[in-house]
């Protein structure tokens, strides 16, 4: 295919029309109309990459800056109830590994010895 060519995944599905004569008045008008513009896509991608990186540069400066406020002063009580409900969280997730460690189960369920030997001694 040429660069630029125009193709269709199904030809089965475009319709064709035949036109018997042509209609200069038509065309004439449609030609007027037209706008070619030239489009440098590299430009453009630079001019984006830039807008993301001072997007995400906002975000994290001010992400810091709550953060400090909140470790300074403590006075943004959602704040500490986000820390508190996340050390909560945490918690429950360290004692569950916890239990399993002591139960002695994987994930599958299936018993582990857990490095414990039975140590046997003959008389």
């Amino acid at each position: 295919m040429a660069v630029g060519q125009v193709s269709f995944h199904s030809d089965k599905k475009v319709k064709r029309v035949h036109v018997a004569t042509r209609e200069n008045a038509i065309v004439n008008r449609l030609t007027k109309t037209k706008v070619e513009t030239e489009v440098d896509h590299e430009s453009e991608r630079q001019i984006r990459l830039k807008d993301e990186g001072r997007r995400k540069k906002v975000v994290a400066t001010e992400r810091v800056r709550r953060l400090q406020m909140c470790n300074s002063n403590c006075s943004h009580e959602l704040c500490c109830q986000q820390r508190s409900f996340m050390r909560s969280i945490r918690a429950a997730v360290q004692e569950r590994q916890r239990r399993r460690l002591i139960k002695g189960t994987n994930r599958g369920g299936a018993e582990t010895n857990l490095g414990v030997t039975e140590e046997t001694t003959e008389l």
